[in-house]
């Protein structure tokens, strides 16, 4: 789905996901039109994440030693 405008009808189903029916004149992306279009975000994302360097997250909880 490319814009809101373009869906007929949403449900938000009880497990959180959310179910389009597209207006008769749309058509929903394929396979190939998803990847080509969705592929070169991807590719800069994977490209940022592994240029960046992140401070480590010191962890939630500590564990206790019983002596």
């Amino acid at each position: 789905m490319g814009n809101i405008k373009d869906v007929e009808l949403a449900i938000l189903e009880p497990n959180g996901q959310i179910s389009t029916t597209l207006k008769p004149e749309k058509v929903p992306a394929t396979k190939e039109r998803y990847i080509k279009n969705i592929g070169p975000i991807r590719e800069k994302n994977i490209a940022f994440f592994k240029n960046e360097s992140f401070p480590e997250t010191p962890p939630l909880f500590k564990e206790f030693m019983m002596k």
